[in-house]
Parts: structure tokens; sequence; C-alpha cells
């Protein structure tokens, strides 16, 4: 599974980005980072994504789809940095979290 980004220009503020936000929520797993940006976790390749949804954008908008690492940095508010943080540091096994729960319980 890859994690992209997904941004987008919108220059006219009449126009409707709903075929848009349904497309993107369509991966499943997926939050809205900023007005015009998502992150989108998927199997499918950038192309794949892209063909999926160019046809929600007007003519001349602009798109970009990009792969995110998990080398990454910036501000965004606690629901997008959690549900990055979960993509790329998942919890530890069931195993590890009775341990690391026991030394915290009983030292």
């Amino acid at each position: 599974m890859s994690i992209y980004m997904i941004v987008y220009n919108t220059g006219d503020l009449e126009t409707n980005y709903m075929g848009l936000h349904s497309a993107i929520k369509g991966y499943g797993s997926s939050i809205r980072i900023l007005k015009s940006a998502w992150l989108i976790e998927t199997d499918k390749s950038a192309d794949e994504v892209y063909e999926n949804i160019i046809a929600f954008l007007e003519k001349g908008t602009h798109l970009l789809i990009i792969e995110v690492t998990a080398e990454y940095q910036g501000e965004l508010d606690k629901k997008a940095c959690d549900w990055l943080k979960n993509k790329f540091e998942p919890e530890p096994p069931v195993e590890e979290k009775k341990s690391w729960f026991r030394r915290l319980v009983f030292g």
C-alpha cells in the first residue's frame, strides 16, 4: 500500500468539488489535510489515481499526485498528524502492548 498526497488548485471558488471529494473518499483510507489537499492510502499507482479523479476537475485545474514516504515534516491539525503517524508507525503487536502495559502498571 502507498500513501499519496493529492493537491489541486481551487482557482474558481464557485467550482463544485463534491464529485472529486467522493472519488477521493472512495479509496477508503483518506483524510483532507488542507482546503485542496488530501492524503489517501491505496494499492493503486499514482497514474491510476490520476485517471480516476481527473474527470472530476474542470479543464485547466492543476493537479499533483505524489507518493508520501515515512520521511515527512510539517504542521497539520491533530487528526491529520494522527492519521499519518498511524500509517507510518503502526501499533506494536498485541504481545508487545501487553508487555508494555505490565511494565507500566506493575513496574
